[in-house]
């Protein structure tokens, strides 16, 4: 599996996305759609994933502290044959301003998903 490649990482995305989900799904108690999203930014490409669902409804305390919450990656780290994903959660404030907060690391190994 060649993870230096910008086809490789995505592909390696993309293949273990649905078992990525089921993990952050047990994780946060509530079903996530997240999605592969490739950026370039000053020649550099890089990956997140995002789900663009607003998870505050789900509960009254994130209701009625945060106008908006997504689940996204904040970090990806790769090596040869794996990667580590930092999940965060992404909040927007009811009075404007944003903040994040890790809630966990995935770590995707063989196709193997894992919670570290």
């Amino acid at each position: 599996m060649e993870l230096k490649t910008i086809e490789g990482k995505r592909e390696f995305l993309q293949r273990n996305l649905d078992k990525i989900n089921t993990v952050v799904t047990a994780l946060i108690g509530a079903r996530t759609h997240l999605k592969v999203v490739e950026k370039t930014v000053r020649g550099q490409t890089y990956f997140k994933l995002e789900d663009e669902h607003n998870f505050a409804p789900l509960c009254g305390v994130m209701r009625n502290a945060w106008a908006e919450v997504h689940i996204e990656t904040f970090n990806i780290w790769w090596d040869e044959d794996s990667a580590e994903l930092d999940m965060h959660f992404s909040y927007e404030h009811m009075d404007g301003g944003h903040n994040g907060a890790r809630f966990g690391r995935i770590i995707v190994e063989d196709d193997f998903v894992t919670i570290k």
